[in-house]
């Protein structure tokens, strides 16, 4: 395997790493384990024992390595990168997607992240007070069982359910049509430290600071390329989203209606919409095996 960017820049901030020793450990590092800090720490003074960097005699401090991995995620969330499809770095994920021709892609840290199995709860932004539970819970579930969870970072829906990632410290995709200073300061606050953490990606899908009709449309199609499912805990006739709920169904990714009762006990009316799409019912009960049956297993953490 190769090093994550995360710790190929943290040697980069080590004493005695030149850009010779950065590629021995590179190489290195395909006959190795190397993800947590743990198997980092292990990885680099096991080596300096074995003599495979001689211009380094003495084993690393821990704290030092530590502080090496801090600075360097912090230096990483703080760097917009832009890929093209002339660069030959884009996702395969979305190269393999069939959305035409693609924009420059702008992020920060790892695209790496965008390869493993994702999920999007998404919907209506004014919701009732059980979507909200509901979109909480499913974000919770999820990410605590490996996937991805993947947000625009409207209100509503996709905000409850990235505030139920974090809690679980998952792994997650903020995709925006804009800058962020579009965004709050606790926003913000959220997704630089999530950065810093290695635990997600900022995704656009153009180099503008403001969303046009064309940078809304490439988010739409980016969304649809990147996300393996769909789950809708609300939705009405009106919402721009529903755009992405049949850019989805047509993609053939699957699309889910959580099932619950409103608080006045009468069942949301959100299946006369989505039923006749082809969306199916999801409940708590059943939500792994379904989306496991749908979409697979999520792979194993990146960092």
């Amino acid at each position: 395997m190769q090093l994550n960017d995360i710790y190929i820049n943290a040697l980069k901030e080590l004493k005695g790493f030149d850009e010779e020793a950065i590629e021995k450990a590179i190489a290195l590092a395909k006959n190795d384990v190397v993800e947590t800090i743990e198997e980092f720490i292990d990885f680099i003074n096991f080596n300096i024992e074995e003599k495979q960097f001689p211009n380094i005699t003495h084993l690393i401090d821990i704290n030092i390595i530590k502080k090496a991995i801090e600075k360097a995620q912090k230096n990483q969330s703080q760097i917009v990168h832009y890929v093209s499809i002339e660069t030959g770095d884009y996702p395969h994920k979305i190269l393999q997607s069939q959305i035409g021709a693609l924009s420059p892609l702008a992020y920060k840290g790892s695209l790496k992240n965008i390869e493993r199995k994702t999920i999007m709860v998404t919907g209506s932004t004014s919701v009732t007070k059980n979507a909200s539970l509901a979109s909480l819970y499913f974000g919770r579930l999820l990410a605590a069982n490996g996937y991805n969870i993947l947000t625009s970072f409207s209100d509503g829906c996709e905000l409850n359910s990235i505030l139920g990632c974090v809690k679980v410290t998952g792994n997650s995709i903020f995709f925006l049509p804009h800058s962020l200073e579009h965004l709050s300061a606790k926003e913000k606050k959220v997704i630089i430290r999530e950065l810093e953490a290695g635990r997600t990606t900022l995704i656009s899908a153009c180099k503008s600071r403001i969303s046009n009709e064309k940078t809304i449309e490439d988010t739409y199609r980016y969304l649809t390329a990147i996300t393996d499912c769909l789950i809708v805990p609300q939705l009405s006739y009106h919402d721009s989203v529903m755009q992405l709920v049949r850019n989805c169904l047509a993609a053939n990714k699957p699309v889910f209606l959580i099932r619950y009762k409103t608080d006045d006990g009468t069942e949301y009316d959100c299946k006369h919409i989505l039923v006749s799409l082809g969306a199916k019912y999801i409940t708590s009960n059943t939500a792994l095996k379904q989306i496991k049956e749908a979409i697979g297993e999520a792979e194993e953490s990146l960092y």
